[in-house]
């Protein structure tokens, strides 16, 4: 007692499924912006994306706001890529979204190994041995659905919803977390880096130096001087440095 249809079909005849019956909904409690998107004339647009064959069967390619597109302008379905890669036994999970790279969308993956069979295997190497898996299950795919670049998660699982759906608006909010905090602590110790090239320039009066100069024998300073760079720095970075200049340093 189920009607059911393909609304925006692109060229393959994928589109989101829509279904009418007894079984849909009347609306979400107390909330008539999203019942006017999910209900429209008694059909529920679920969001789910797929095609109904010339036998009437009805195929499920995965969920509309995960789709992958390819700077190409190529659909990816990331259930599909998912299903493929978890054929390896290295890999409990694998979780594919797209991630930026100079602009466009690519294919990348966060996987969680299975720590058994590493364990089992006796491998050292684990993102050595994700990567050759990779590699391997990557030769049996056409060139626009093979991973670009992954990542390796070793807690016991990814964050999922109660149907084992991954939540991957909350994964890629932790993926863009984790980035920011690396791009925050490179940034610092680049900042880091760049003042203390700078008193060395500034007390040597050399334009030449880097962090690999000898306080010695490439800026040629003497006590006094190192302990003005010293004084800079521990000021600068609320530390205490402990130098003794009896002994030639090179930091």
């Amino acid at each position: 007692g189920v009607e059911v249809k393909i609304v925006d079909a692109n060229e393959q005849g994928i589109g989101e499924i829509a279904v009418k019956g007894l079984i849909v909904m009347k609306g979400y409690y107390k909330n008539s912006d999203l019942t006017k998107k999910a209900v429209k004339d008694g059909w529920l647009y679920t969001k789910d994306l797929g095609y109904i064959d010339e036998e009437g069967y009805l195929y499920i390619k995965g969920r509309k706001d995960d789709v992958i597109i390819l700077p190409s302008g190529k659909n990816i379905y990331p259930e599909e890529i998912e299903q493929h890669y978890n054929k390896s036994n290295l890999i409990k999970e694998i979780c594919v979204i797209g991630k930026k790279e100079n602009n466009h969308e690519r294919l990348y993956a966060i996987v969680v190994p299975d720590k058994d069979e590493i364990k089992r295997l006796g491998i050292s190497d684990l993102n050595g041995a994700i990567k050759k898996e990779i590699e391997e299950y990557s030769a049996s795919l056409p060139s626009y659905k093979r991973l670009f670049s992954f990542s390796i998660n070793e807690e016991n699982s990814l964050p999922k919803t109660s149907t084992l759906k991954f939540k991957k608006f909350e994964i890629k909010k932790n993926i863009n977390k984790t980035r920011a905090q690396n791009q925050e602590k490179i940034q610092g110790k680049m900042d880091n880096k760049d003042f203390i090239i700078n008193v060395l320039k500034k007390v040597s009066g050399k334009k030449d130096v880097d962090m690999d100069s000898h306080l010695e024998l490439d800026l040629h300073l003497d006590s006094l001087a190192i302990s003005e760079i010293l004084s800079n720095i521990e000021e600068k970075f609320d530390v205490k440095i402990e130098y003794d200049f009896n002994i030639r340093l090179n930091r």
